[in-house]
């Protein structure tokens, strides 16, 4: 039977993974979150270096290779809203330019004329007594457009622009038609592979026509906004255009024509100069981030005008300038941050060129991910059902530190990214899965096991010995218990009185109604007697406030049996009287009896003790009499007690000081407190032996003190005065009876 249920197992084992084989391939939207997400730990754990200028000999001058000047919000508020004149980007230009960059990239688009020209000014200005001379001599003066124009044809300047890929969006192509600058090798087309653009903005033909290069500058983000890769080529009209890095990176170094290398697959690679950059089949190449938001140089537009700057550092630099003020609109999120400069994007993607730091998903990856996902499915499905969830999670554990720690060391030695979170999460599912059969199994055991055990030992006990299976033995535990025992008064002639059929009908309301109140404190009802209950507390489930719940528990059970009193008089019951005894100390706890019947119980000289104070309340006229031990251990703000006497009960030498629990505090009357403390007093007037005072006081009790209990002290005194103790005495009476 057991055979067959590990192969029904295994067998469900066997379909859960083809299926989650299946989703792997189908990649739903959420996995593909978590492998960007698991890809962007990985990336943040193995940040690239940032490239710098090398000398001869390869030593590091500490100069960055890479330098963004920044239209900030400072340069925003000197200079007035956007956008700026053309005249003050042929300044900026100029004054980089003139210290020899390798390329100057502009993460900005001139797509309509400077309406701050001139020229602009003249056409537009709607004005009448503007004169003619002077629309003339507006049209004279240089225009903006031209001069940034000037200054382009002076420096290796590459514009940017964005390419547009909604089909409602359709901007008519520039005249100009710059150079082709690809070169492609093999006789495979890479077109059908790139993004395909519908539209453009380009920049205006004469500012076109004076750069040296231009590329476009979109960023496309993945699914869940984060832009991880950038593509570095794309389609439009038939042409192959690059982008404003790769332009950049032809341009500095000096290289005529970039190669794109194409297979079957799509495109494999681009050769720019001494780069070789892997490329994925859409020309895209992944950014290998060198840190967070800032991570380069910035430095703002207006030091630049403000010549607050060394110019030698854009010597042989790569220059990009772009925006980084939030007004402008150009805030990206990436792997390493939410809040970046979309120039910065640009920066990181010439910096993971530059430095060679590629990070790439060879196309084996899919593979060697079902591969693992198949290893460990088959592994699971083998042992799980075989050597049970604990041993099995070992070694789920195992494999997957082992997956997981593969792939990192192929990411951060050789930028190999091989996700590892779907063949993860599959064999977690795999294994909760086959763990789950195997509960449910061991379940059904366990609840057989209860079902038999409950008609013997309390459901407490069967579950704590199900969840401690090692609990079960002969000898027990010592432990600190709160133990009571509580008896109905004269049960014996009740029962004469009413039919068999009206005893057993009104002892079970009142075991019934009992039990639950003992049971919501967190009592255990060992046992009953007759019409005896044995119940104790911090067993077998540990409480630490177990004297307070069973003080809780003997005050709720007066007051549950007077609930009950109001029903038997409604049916010409006899009405019960009840005696409850409490008593806390150290017992022997466990399985008590022998090899083929126990019995969960406490034993030992404090179990006897409680059973003996209980039987104590009849003497004194109380219902609940509870030991020092107890006393001690609650709250006297929020129970009241009341010190009944000293005593030695039969078969136990050690006296014990004896209180009656009156209630909460918050029912005891201003009155009954006062007639306590009145009691009290007289009670130690006679402890010291001063019999007639003693007498005196307790004649004048209030009535609200029980009469027997006034009754026995005034005897008491009137025989001491009569006879009086010895010199040892102690006060304490010893009992004679149970």
């Amino acid at each position: 039977m057991v055979l067959t249920k590990r192969y029904i197992a295994r067998l469900i084992g066997v379909l859960w993974a083809a299926g989650l084989i299946g989703l792997s391939l189908w990649n739903p939207g959420f996995i593909e979150n978590l492998r960007l997400k698991a890809y962007d730990v990985m990336l943040r754990a193995n940040l690239a270096p940032q490239s710098y200028e090398k000398i001869a000999g390869g030593k590091n001058r500490g100069k960055q290779a890479i330098i963004i000047v920044d239209i900030d919000d400072r340069s925003l508020a000197e200079l007035g809203q956007w956008p700026w004149p053309r005249s003050l980007w042929a300044e900026i230009i100029n004054r980089i330019g003139e210290n020899h960059p390798l390329a100057i990239g502009l993460d900005i688009v001139f797509a309509e004329p400077d309406r701050s020209s001139p020229r602009q000014i003249a056409a537009t200005l709607n004005n009448s007594k503007l004169s003619a001379a002077c629309r003339q001599q507006l049209r004279q003066l240089p225009d903006h457009d031209q001069l940034l124009a000037g200054t382009l044809i002076n420096y290796p300047v590459v514009l940017g622009f964005p390419f547009i890929f909604s089909p409602a969006d359709i901007i008519a192509a520039p005249t100009f038609q710059r150079a082709n600058r690809f070169a492609v090798i093999g006789e495979i087309d890479p077109t059908p592979w790139l993004f395909q653009a519908t539209a453009a903005a380009f920049n205006l033909d004469e500012l076109e026509t004076a750069a040296i290069g231009s590329g476009f500058f979109n960023v496309l983000p993945d699914v869940d906004g984060i832009i991880r890769r950038v593509p570095l080529v794309t389609e439009y009209a038939k042409k192959i255009y690059p982008s404003l890095v790769l332009e950049m990176l032809r341009i500095g170094s000096g290289t005529p024509l970039n190669r794109l290398y194409c297979t079957n697959n799509g495109l494999a690679g681009i050769s720019c100069g001494d780069y070789e950059i892997p490329t994925d089949a859409n020309g895209q190449i992944n950014i290998h981030y060198c840190g967070a938001e800032r991570s380069f140089r910035f430095i703002s537009a207006m030091d630049i005008l403000n010549n607050q700057v060394d110019g030698q550092i854009f010597t042989d630099a790569y220059v990009l300038i772009g925006a980084s003020a939030p007004g402008l609109v150009d805030i990206v999120s990436t792997s390493t941050s939410t809040i970046v400069p979309g120039v910065e994007v640009h920066a990181h993607t010439l910096n993971t060129i530059l430095t060679g730091s590629w990070l790439r998903q060879p196309d084996w990856a899919r593979g060697a991910e079902l591969c693992y996902l198949l290893v460990i499915s088959i592994i699971l499905i083998l042992l799980v059902p075989a050597v049970g969830a604990l041993r099995g999670g070992l070694v789920f554990i195992t494999a997957a530190a082992a997956i997981s720690g593969f792939s990192y060391w192929l990411f951060s030695r050789h930028g190999y990214y091989l996700d590892a979170v779907y063949p993860l999460l599959c064999s977690a599912l795999l294994f909760s899965l086959l763990s789950f059969m195997n509960y449910f199994q061991e379940e059904r055991i366990r609840q057989q096991t209860r079902k038999t055990f409950s008609k013997y030992v309390s459901p407490d006990l069967v579950a704590e010995l199900l969840k401690n299976p090692g609990k079960i033995n002969l000898s027990g535990e010592e432990r600190v218990l709160t133990a009571l025992f509580s008896d109905i008064r004269s049960f014996s002639r009740i029962s004469e009185m009413l039919s068999p059929e009206a005893v057993c009908s009104s002892l079970n309301q009142y075991l019934t109604v009992m039990t639950k109140i003992l049971m919501r404190n967190r009592g255990t009802v060992d046992k009953f007697i007759g019409d005896a209950i044995f119940a104790f507390w911090n067993a077998p489930l540990y409480d630490d406030k177990h004297a307070r719940n069973a003080l809780i528990s003997a005050l709720a059970m007066r007051e549950g049996l007077k609930d009950l009193h109001k029903i038997w008089q409604t049916q010409n019951m006899p009405l019960l009287k009840v005696g409850i005894g409490i008593h806390t100390g150290p017992v022997r706890i466990g399985n008590i009896g022998s090899e083929n019947r126990l019995s969960y119980t406490a034993i030992g000289d404090n179990v006897n003790l409680t059973s003996r104070l209980e039987g104590v309340t009849k003497q004194y006229g109380v219902q609940i009499i509870v030991s020092a031990s107890t006393w001690e251990m609650v709250d006297k703000d929020e129970f009241v007690f009341c010190k009944l006497d000293r005593i030695r009960v039969v078969g136990r030498q050690e006296a014990v000081t004896i209180f009656e629990l009156v209630n909460h505090k918050a029912l005891v009357t201003g009155e009954h407190l006062t007639a306590i403390a009145a009691y009290e007093e007289a009670l130690e007037i006679y402890f010291a032996g001063d019999f007639a005072a003693a007498k005196d006081k307790f004649e004048q009790l209030p009535q609200i003190i029980s009469e027997r209990l006034r009754n026995i002290f005034n005897r008491r005194c009137k025989n001491y005065l009569t006879t009086p103790p010895g010199a040892n005495w102690d006060g304490v009476n010893t009992l004679v009876e149970k």
